[in-house]
């Protein structure tokens, strides 16, 4: 830890007691002088910073004391930050009373540490409200972060950003991580595999790969079984974005090999759904509606099976039977989620046979569906925006139809390529 303790920890109490500076050094030493021992420039003369820590009700023989006993602790919260990095959680009951502890301290090097691991817990957790309490939290107290949690800091900003924020911003702080370890001449895992799937997200399928393998090499040396076949998954997916589909079939049926005698129903209903997507891209519609109903059948949550009712309906759009397709896109609205595959099914719904108002639909498009596809899917924003303007056009609105027929084509050649929406 190479941070000194004792300036943060002044500076913390300073702004818990609600003093400023001015009040704190005033007959002590001048304003400057304590500014340069709060922000680590120096340690102060032994005088000043008894008197300091007399001001602000602190002990200064037992920080001093405890700056060994800082460093153990920061060790063993490292620790318990890779097994839930690892999604790990068998032994959290146990870590969270660890952490608890050291949050009562009011330590804040310890405490940001703390609030790093639970910020990557709660996300991993899928709880929203808590994960976005723990982000603000991580990010107003960076001026106190130890040096051997800045990549976790990194990180687990970027996993937020990448499940509830803004993808631009979690790729953002995965390249900061990256940077980070790289200076530490280390790799890490699970970094690359995040990398790879938000680079996915925004079809940036060449450096998808490339993280992907990285991450696939770092985990057949860690004889992580689960996530060699979540990478063999990704590659897949990218393989049909690039079209190579004899490579992302051969991938996907390689994996459904080594399950066998395995019952991970999520990876295998994963597989079946993309193997699914294959034959319908290859043009293979009756062995593409087999295996997406063989998907739909092992999925167990709503969420997972939108993505499979969407791909059914489009299916069946694409061989002619339409009242198949609505009465798939009726079954997945029921779930009333406003998420990507509840949009894209309402987006299909309208295509095949309107049930809103065409200025209604336009509204909704706008102001609700498009601003989510741009945090959350840029690519498919593009086939917003490419739709509001042939909406536009049948109102005879050609300025508005422009504008946003140039927003789609901007995305597009950012881009440079497709994603299935209608």
């Amino acid at each position: 830890m190479n941070k000194n303790q004792l300036g943060y920890k002044l500076k913390y109490k300073r702004k818990q007691l609600s003093y400023t500076q001015e009040q704190v050094c005033l007959g002590i030493c001048s304003k400057s002088y304590l500014s340069k021992i709060e922000n680590n420039k120096i340690l102060g003369k032994p005088d000043i910073m008894e008197l300091l820590c007399e001001r602000l009700e602190l002990d200064i023989e037992d920080i001093y004391i405890n700056q060994e006993r800082g460093r153990n602790e920061l060790s063993e919260l490292e620790d318990i930050y890779k097994a839930i990095n690892n999604k790990n959680f068998n032994n959290f009951k146990k870590q969270y009373k660890i952490i608890n502890s050291h949050l009562d301290k009011g330590d804040p090097i310890i405490s940001l540490a703390c609030e790093i691991i639970l910020l990557e817990y709660h996300t991993a957790q899928k709880e929203k409200e808590l994960s976005s309490s723990y982000a603000e939290k991580v990010k107003n107290k960076y001026e106190y972060l130890p040096d051997e949690f800045i990549e976790n800091y990194y990180k687990s900003l970027g996993y937020y950003e990448y499940t509830y924020g803004d993808l631009e911003r979690s790729l953002d702080y995965l390249y900061e991580a990256e940077k980070v370890i790289k200076k530490k001449r280390k790799e890490d895992s699970n970094l690359h595999y995040l990398l790879a799937i938000v680079n996915t997200k925004f079809m940036l399928t060449s450096l998808s790969i490339i993280h992907t393998e990285k991450a696939l090499n770092l985990y057949d040396k860690e004889l992580n079984i689960k996530q060699i076949i979540n990478c063999k998954l990704l590659l897949g997916i990218n393989y049909i974005r690039i079209e190579k589909y004899d490579l992302a079939e051969n991938i996907f049926m390689s994996i459904i090999d080594s399950l066998k005698g395995y019952s991970d129903k999520r990876i295998l209903s994963k597989t079946y759904h993309n193997l699914g997507y294959v034959y319908l891209l290859t043009k293979r519609h009756h062995i593409s509606i087999e295996f997406l109903n063989m998907s739909l059948i092992l999925k167990t949550s709503r969420e997972d099976k939108l993505s499979t009712i969407y791909l059914l309906a489009y299916e069946y759009k694409l061989i002619g039977n339409k009242k198949k397709a609505l009465e798939l896109c009726k079954e997945g609205l029921k779930y009333n989620r406003n998420n990507s595959f509840s949009y894209k099914l309402l987006i299909l719904r309208e295509s095949i046979s309107p049930k809103m108002h065409l200025n209604e639909f336009q509204k909704k498009l706008e102001n609700e569906i498009l601003p989510y596809f741009l945090k959350k899917d840029p690519f498919v924003a593009a086939e917003c925006y490419s739709l509001l303007a042939s909406l536009y056009i049948k109102e005879n609105k050609y300025k508005s139809a422009t504008i946003h027929l140039q927003n789609s084509i901007d995305i597009s050649y950012k881009f440079k390529n497709k994603q299935l929406l209608m």
